[in-house]
């Protein structure tokens, strides 16, 4: 039988409060790919992709790089007024974005695996194959207070993009629909919480157990990591690595 060919592997985590009835999330900016396409806005679970700079073996490793790059007290010493694109923006106290860090750090726990088939509805999306693997991080309720606070005096708490609070209320009955979030986050959330937000009917997604794996390799009995180089979604005349080689390197 012919193994699904995966394009990316995100490692996410869904961060709550005690009550698990708020979310600390991403919000990508409205400069997000240049405005267009549709997720400008849109909130999206912490976390993200492989990087070919590092040797990261699992799921686990790709999150926690992910959360210490996003959460940065140290990138504000370098640039006190602007962000990574250069953005004014007003910082938050440092110690406020290391508590966020270390706690998101702190409380890791795997969740679940989930496949996901995408196809392209506007400008700016794709088609795609990919595992979308999610941890878990509950919060003390004094961290949610602390990004709050942040956030209702429009501090920045990390180098780029946004950060909100949410209540999965808000998210089910929010204006914007089945783009209040971004990419798997709505179906993920359905899922795990038992909730009614609404979805993009072109990105099926399909849990596929308990997980994530330790390794990425750990996957190869069930997938394969694509090994074709794709143009660069920032510059289509340049090409990227292929997944396979973002992962495991030249072999």
């Amino acid at each position: 039988m012919t193994k699904p060919i995966i394009d990316a592997h995100p490692s996410l985590v869904i961060a709550t409060n005690s009550l698990k009835n708020k979310l600390l999330l991403s919000v990508y900016d409205s400069g997000y790919r240049g405005g267009e396409g549709p997720y400008p806005l849109s909130a999206n679970v912490i976390g993200g992709n492989p990087d070919i700079e590092y040797d990261e073996k699992g799921p686990r490793q790709v999150l926690e790089r992910e959360i210490i790059e996003e959460f940065d007290p140290n990138f504000q010493l370098k640039n006190p007024k602007t962000n990574q694109f250069n953005q004014r923006v007003a910082w938050a106290n440092p110690k406020d974005i290391e508590s966020i860090r270390n706690n998101l750090l702190e409380g890791l726990f795997p969740l679940s695996d989930f496949y996901v088939q995408a196809k392209p509805f506007a400008e700016g999306t794709a088609e795609y194959e990919a595992i979308f693997s999610y941890f878990s991080s509950k919060l003390p309720d004094s961290v949610f207070e602390v990004a709050e606070s942040n956030l209702r005096r429009q501090k920045a708490l990390t180098p780029e993009g946004l950060v909100g609070v949410f209540t999965l209320d808000e998210l089910e009955n929010d204006s914007r629909g089945d783009l209040t979030t971004a990419h798997a986050t709505a179906a993920a959330l359905n899922y795990i919480f038992k909730t009614n937000l609404s979805c993009k009917e072109e990105i099926k997604v399909t849990p596929i157990g308990r997980g994530p794996r330790d390794s990425f390799a750990d996957y190869l009995q069930d997938f394969e990591y694509s090994k074709e180089p794709k143009p660069n979604h920032n510059n289509p005349k340049e090409m990227d690595p292929s997944f396979h080689q973002v992962i495991f390197g030249k072999q």
